[in-house]
């Protein structure tokens, strides 16, 4: 199997193993991903540790709303919330193939 090189515009990255790396603002609907990074602020941090979103923990994006809106996400605990998209954005996950 071949690495895809990895962009140059900082978007997603793909390993040997084929699970990409990417933004949860930028994960597609209905796909599963895994939290690897979370960089935000400390208040931030704990109201994503409080709804599931912490590193380790799975993740789903249901819908995008229009315009740039919020994201519903549901977490693998089954907790569903919207999450603003300046926020999803600082939220690094690893897509599941």
């Amino acid at each position: 199997m071949h690495d895809s090189p990895a962009p140059t515009d900082g978007s997603a990255s793909v390993e040997s193993n084929e699970r990409v790396a990417t933004s949860l603002a930028e994960l597609a609907l209905a796909q599963d991903a895994t939290v690897e990074d979370v960089a935000v602020d400390a208040l931030a941090g704990a109201w994503l540790d409080a709804v599931g979103i912490a590193k380790g923990e799975r993740v789903v994006v249901i819908r995008r709303a229009l315009f740039g809106g919020p994201l519903h996400v549901r977490t693998g605990a089954g907790g569903e919330f919207a999450l603003d998209r300046s926020l999803a954005r600082q939220i690094r996950v690893r897509v599941h193939p």
